[in-house]
């Protein structure tokens, strides 16, 4: 392969040798790593409430949001006129936050001069989703009654949860309160285009009345006695908009964790990354559509609390061992978004998969385009890809068929609008005012730029959208084949061939890598990034140039030894707490071990692997973020630090520790040919596990996994309904034929 563009110096890479094992890091067991931002929060489908690190709504980065408007600001409460102290405050579960506080009151009847003083205890307990309850129990904790009053200080502003972080959040002007007996307050929205409103509905054993903008009610406790008060705060959505909202069907626990495969692990930090991951991909469902449609993920908590068709196509692809039903829902729920029309304001072209769909006032407003925004360019990819996973999964013809179509639409926007200029490379370029600028995953406005830090111009063609539109054409050409369609399938396969021969554009001979893109005179972006390996997990590579790239991918300017970052260190834009240009993302790093296992170099793979579980403790609950710090794993870095405001959890980082498992396993599904291969490759720090309850075929299946002195691993089938005929070690041993063979090779 050649090299294209003007060549820079750079300084020799250190080799892989200097990185030291990971027993001997100082830093290994840092305590776990808590976000700075001082709040608690909890979410549960649409709902969000956030809470300072008391427990207290109040200050300007709080409140209780619903579809990214926040419907309440402000919760003040005062007993006797005073705030209560704070004694603590805890996220119980996903949806559940509880508080406790003190008070010493003044009233107390038949005080005695001797013995403890009155004392209050107060535990303020908050439970979210499609609306908010307050409960909060007044306990006298004293030898003697005690009479008390508590009062409140609602207040709602309705601002976009996106304008929490800038400087000057934008009003939607006045809001009215309205006090109906015997207990029902009103906060009103009086903006012309946005009328939202939020009531609230109190409930005690004590009548309650409006003072002077606040809501008290007062309590007479015997000693030991308790009351029990407790609000309800409804979102009233502007009726003018209710069109827009989703069809809410919020999916049963049980659902979730019947279709969920179950892992023993003999390794404890897989263990309890693992049970995190499925923890977290069921706290992230919107429960937006019918049946599976219900298991779509947002893609994160706080800030991305929204359909996104790039995330939850990527988590979905990613969990499908723990649960297809993430992957087929979103492959449901995002489907019937598909554009339809030339609508330059959403960067919309007919056959263009969407990117996000947001419902905060800023969007319904149409202050930003995202009510229903397209600039993205690998989710039309990551469509395609999951189509063909989820069939080679469960061979269901009659499903994928239903979907081809949809399918063909879709790769005809890819030739027609993602190939603008016809020359088979895949370029973008914003229409939107307000619209994204660079619309591979990499979206920050900083995140493609040249060797000197130079912004690249648009149209900007990046690496890894080429790659996943490959293996897209690749993945589907072998499952239009499975389906009998085989004229479309070879003509998929001739475009898949011809893809790869020109993503020699991108190979750079001198360092032995993949450029991270071609700018808008199609010269190559020669900065060395993370986006190199995740063009192994697609595929595009071929064998030589890839045991090249893992290489590079390995030295320690990409790899911390926590993960692979964004960005090179060497690199002059260098930020290891940058979004996109030096921190470290868990989802990628995951996907980079994938494709290195790909091309059979385990090694390395395992070593990412256990990079990212190990790195699993540094967080509270064992949980992956969003992003964490691209500094080095060593005795200087004692933690490789936390971008300030990380999503935790994060679907695509929940989805990366099955992913990671998945390829352990080395499950190679390709149900509609009557077959799943097993090709293990289990690290020494992991010499078995048992996977139960894995949907494969007709049914599903129960397997122990084991790896030898030798370092080989052997299958044992434990229970099996799949229909399937299983290959692989311990299983049945012949080799599969080369339909097989050519069927899971193509499948990312």
């Amino acid at each position: 392969m050649k090299t294209q563009g003007a060549s820079t110096a750079r300084t020799p890479a250190p080799t892989v040798a200097a990185l030291p094992h990971f027993e001997e890091r100082a830093n290994a067991t840092a305590e776990p790593c808590r976000p700075l931002n001082g709040r608690l929060a909890i979410c549960r489908h649409h709902g969000l409430l956030l809470t300072d690190a008391e427990g207290r709504l109040q200050g300007k980065r709080v409140g209780f949001f619903y579809q990214q408007a926040r419907f309440l600001a402000r919760a003040d409460l005062r007993i006797d006129g005073k705030r209560p102290a704070a004694a603590s405050a805890t996220v119980v579960a996903d949806d559940h936050l509880a508080a406790y506080f003190v008070h010493a009151p003044l009233q107390a009847r038949g005080a005695r001069r001797e013995g403890p003083r009155p004392f209050i205890e107060l535990v303020i307990e908050f439970r979210v989703g499609e609306q908010c309850r307050l409960s909060c129990r007044v306990a006298n904790r004293s030898l003697v009654a005690v009479d008390t009053t508590l009062s409140w200080r609602f207040d709602a502003d309705f601002i976009d949860q996106s304008d929490l972080r800038a400087p000057r959040q934008r009003s939607f002007g006045p809001v009215s309160r309205q006090w109906t007996p015997p207990g029902t307050l009103a906060l009103r929205c009086e903006h012309p285009r946005l009328r939202h409103a939020t009531r609230l509905r109190f409930k005690g054993p004590s009548r309650f009345r409006s003072e002077l903008g606040r809501i008290e009610t007062r309590l007479s406790l015997a000693p030991q006695a308790e009351a029990l008060i407790e609000i309800d705060i409804e979102p009233m959505f502007d009726p003018r908009y209710a069109a827009e909202l989703p069809l809410r069907r919020p999916p049963p626990a049980e659902a979730w964790i019947d279709g969920c495969a179950r892992l023993q692990a003999s390794d404890p930090l897989v263990q309890a990354a693992w049970d995190r991951a499925c923890d977290d991909l069921q706290r992230l469902q919107l429960g937006d559509g019918e049946g599976e449609e219900a298991f779509t993920p947002a893609a994160g908590s706080p800030n991305y609390i929204a359909l996104f068709g790039r995330d939850a196509l990527m988590a979905g692809w990613q969990a499908s061992l723990l649960n297809p039903a993430v992957l087929r829902g979103s492959l449901s729920l995002i489907g019937k978004w598909t554009a339809t029309a030339l609508e330059p304001a959403l960067d919309a072209q007919p056959g263009r998969v969407l990117h996000q769909r947001q419902l905060g006032p800023l969007a319904l407003l149409g202050k930003t385009p995202f009510l229903r925004y397209y600039g993205d360019h690998s989710a039309a990819g990551l469509f395609l890809i999951g189509l063909a996973r989820a069939y080679a999964q469960t061979g269901d013809r009659e499903w994928f068929l239903a979907n081809r179509d949809l399918a063909l639409r879709i790769l005809d926007w890819m030739d027609r609008y993602g190939d603008a200029n016809g020359d088979g490379l895949f370029e973008y370029q914003t229409s939107a005012t307000g619209g994204l600028k660079n619309q591979g995953w990499k979206d920050s406005n900083e995140a493609i730029l040249h060797p000197d830090g130079r912004l690249a111009a648009a149209p900007i063609v990046v690496c890894e959208i080429q790659a996943i539109f490959f293996a897209a054409r690749r993945a589907l050409a072998e499952a239009f084949k499975a389906a009998g369609e085989f004229a479309l399938g070879d003509a998929l396969a001739a475009q898949a061939a011809a893809a790869r021969k020109r993503f020699e554009a991108f190979w750079m001979e001198d360092e032995g890598f993949v450029a991270l893109g071609l700018d808008s005179q199609r010269r190559q972006i020669s900065s060395i990034a993370s986006n190199g390996g995740e063009c192994l997990a697609y595929g595009v590579l071929q064998p030589e140039p890839a045991r090249r790239v893992a290489a590079r991918l390995m030295q320690p300017d990409l790899f911390s030894g926590w993960g692979i970052r964004t960005l090179s260190a060497r690199h002059p834009a260098y930020n290891p707490l940058g979004y996109h240009v030096g921190s470290v993302w868990p989802c990628f790093t995951a996907l980079t071990a994938r494709g290195l296992a790909r091309y059979g170099l385990v090694k390395q793979a395992h070593t990412l692997a256990r990079a990212l579980f190990e790195a699993t403790r540094l967080f509270d609950g064992h949980r992956l973020p969003e992003l964490f710090g691209g500094h080095a794993r060593d005795a200087a870095h004692p933690h490789p630090g936390l971008y300030p405001g990380a999503c935790s959890p994060q679907a695509w980082s929940a989805g990366a520790v099955v992913l990671l498992v998945e390829t352990f396993v080395g499950l190679r599904p390709a149900a509609p040919l009557g077959v799943a291969l097993f090709e293990p490759c289990l690290p020494n720090w992991l010499p078995e596990l048992t996977l139960r309850n894995v949907s494969l075929g007709a049914g599903r299946i129960d397997v122990g996994i084991r790896r030898g002195a030798d370092g080989g691993c052997r299958c044992e089938l434990l229970a099996d309904s799949s229909g399937l005929r299983l290959i692989g070690p311990g299983l049945d041993e012949s080799a599969p034929d080369a339909a097989v063979r050519a069927f899971v090779d193509a499948m990312p």
